[in-house]
């Protein structure tokens, strides 16, 4: 065999072994990402959808309500959530020096609501009402927030803790008058004849959905993460372009038409990476302040103990933010 094809066949094998090895499996579990059915989780699906996301190195887990992704989550079944801010400081508040916030998710900015029943025209008519909310998370701000709006009290109204999913159903019967909720139960309501009283287009930007995940997953999963923001971002501006695709693809999981899914989504701002250097770095509406006003609210709820008040610049961590492609 001469040195020509000695060095040839060398040569061969070694860019047949740099191709094999580029597509060698990855070498790590999948991150497990908890969602549940809330339209502004939806760019996760969609990333999905569109093949952002490798299934080997991130898997999206749908749990049927946030009480049990936070259970998943705490258990260690899943690796990363996808919850409210008031949500995330109550996981946080457990164990801070183990969760991160690495990513903001949208700002409710009408997509979260008070419905009621015709006949109650206002705020000022919750007076002696029955009130359906879910008393440990976002419901129980919202509550507050519009009880200071009208001049009332939690002892003006008759509070019925609810949890998410009996919303619709104890309406139906009569079992409340009015229900603090959001998408797609807002859309249910609506078509039983409730109509909306209150939002959080009233409070902007106070309510927000981050991604929490835990810091011992960082080195370990470093390219998931970067590969999971990098997702989110190319999937918000697949859905700017073409929100008539993005509708009919996502549609059908939040048991709407197109059509009222886009309708649901007007409440909601998408945080894109702009959005959330912005609310990570500072400034007006940054997620710090944010935080800290929506900690506040909880301590003097009793959501939170105030012996125990997260620290909110050391729970947010932005690496993936100003590294993710």
């Amino acid at each position: 065999m001469t040195n020509f094809v000695r060095r040839f066949l060398f040569g061969f094998v070694l860019v047949a072994a740099v191709g094999l090895g580029s597509c060698m499996p990855y070498d790590r579990p999948a991150l497990r990402v908890g969602i549940h059915l809330w339209p502004g989780y939806e760019p996760l699906r969609l990333a999905e959808m569109l093949g952002y996301y490798h299934s080997e190195r991130i898997k999206l887990v749908e749990l049927p309500s946030a009480e049990e992704a936070i259970q998943e989550y705490r258990n260690g079944v899943i690796d990363a959530i996808a919850i409210t801010g008031d949500e995330a400081l109550r996981v946080a508040a457990v164990e801070p020096e183990e969760h991160r916030i690495i990513l903001a998710l949208d700002y409710s900015n009408g997509a979260d609501v008070i419905m009621a029943r015709p006949g109650i025209a206002d705020l000022q008519a919750l007076k002696g009402r029955k009130v359906g909310f879910q008393p440990d998370a976002v419901g129980a701000v919202m509550l507050t927030r519009a009880l200071e709006q009208a001049g009332l009290s939690l002892s003006d109204i008759e509070p019925r803790p609810l949890p998410v999913v009996e919303h619709v159903r104890a309406y139906q019967r009569g079992v409340v008058d009015v229900v603090v909720t959001f998408e797609p139960r807002r859309t249910e309501l609506l078509k039983l004849g409730a109509h909306e009283i209150f939002s959080s287009a009233r409070m902007p930007s106070e309510i927000v959905d981050v991604l929490l995940t835990r810091v011992s997953l960082f080195e370990t999963h470093e390219a998931a993460f970067q590969e999971l923001v990098g997702g989110w971002w190319r999937a918000i501006e697949h859905w700017r372009k073409q929100p008539d695709d993005a509708a009919r693809r996502l549609a059908v999981h939040q048991s709407m038409t197109p059509a009222e899914f886009l309708g649901a989504i007007k409440g909601l701002e998408l945080l894109d990476r702009q959005a959330n250097l912005q609310a990570f770095g500072g400034g007006a509406g940054a997620l710090r302040g944010n935080l800290e006003r929506m900690a506040d609210i909880m301590v003097s709820r009793g959501l939170l103990p105030a012996t125990k008040k997260v620290d909110v610049e050391g729970l947010l961590d932005d690496r993936w933010v100003s590294d993710a492609p």
